[in-house]
């Protein structure tokens, strides 16, 4: 009863506390994405206010301080809710803030403060919440808490799992590639998909991220109830076939996500 009661108070919390986008291996390849295309003198920059740290050490940052009680404050910055007009520029955000004001906070201090440990923790923040905005589940629709309230089973009715963890790292994992593998097969971009991909303003990124739901989410005659908490006694089992089906859109926006990070690191430390 008591581990029962626990177990409900987590699955409440969720929507404060959220699940580690994309996971360690898909932030890490975004960032040695990002690496392998920063200029010299940004990337001189960097290493000199990191004292040498990878930004693959750096992104899984924010993730790793969500056990700090110093840090709790931190914890909507990992999504957005989709504004119902879908408009982004003039939507209310919440007083905690979420993606976007994280984002833009992020940047500020870099753009202008000074204090190398503000500036240090900034930059962790942004190579994180670039690989977020890239997840099209932590651009979430507002009504099943990025699908973490989405329970479908992973190769088996018995094995249940949150949808959300399995865009986070659940097929990640499964390609058996360590993330400096992933990053050497992903990147390779012409000039011009570069310079495409790092002109687009952060709004973009978070509308292609909410323009993928209609693929991430099962197609299924009971969608309505594997979303709801109280209903899931039919849930769709996902295994090669989805995998199959969506790897494309995970390694895509992995790319993306790691190009844009070295657009905005180069103009940030130019």
């Amino acid at each position: 009863m008591r581990y029962s009661r626990w177990l409900t108070g987590i699955i409440t919390c969720l929507y404060a506390t959220y699940t580690y986008a994309w996971g360690q291996m898909g932030h890490r390849v975004v960032a040695e994405i990002a690496s392998n295309h920063l200029e010299p003198q940004a990337a001189q920059h960097i290493a000199q206010l990191t004292g040498g740290r990878s930004l693959a050490e750096l992104s899984t940052w924010l993730d790793e301080v969500r056990a700090d009680k110093a840090y709790k404050s931190y914890a909507t910055r990992h999504f957005i809710v989709w504004p119902v007009d879908g408009h982004l520029d003039t939507m209310t955000h919440p007083r905690q803030g979420d993606l976007m004001t994280g984002y833009a906070a992020a940047e500020e201090i870099l753009q202008h403060s000074s204090d190398p440990k503000k500036r240090q923790e900034a930059l962790a923040i942004l190579v994180h919440l670039v690989g977020d905005a890239h997840q099209p589940l932590h651009v979430n629709n507002g009504e099943d808490k990025g699908a973490n309230q989405c329970i479908v089973g992973w190769f088996s009715k018995q094995r249940k799992m949150r949808l959300h963890k399995i865009w986070d790292s659940a097929m990640l994992n499964s390609m058996g590639l360590s993330y400096t593998e992933l990053a050497h097969f992903l990147d390779h971009s012409s000039d011009a998909e570069i310079v495409a991909l790092q002109t687009a303003p952060l709004q973009e990124w978070l509308r292609e991220s909410y323009a993928l739901h209609a693929a991430v989410y099962p197609v299924s005659p009971t969608w309505h109830s594997y979303c709801q908490p109280d209903n899931q006694e039919r849930i769709p089992v996902l295994s090669y076939r989805y995998i199959y089906e969506h790897k494309p859109i995970i390694e895509k926006r992995l790319l993306q996500a790691g190009m844009r990070l070295a657009g905005v690191l180069n103009r940030l430390f130019k």
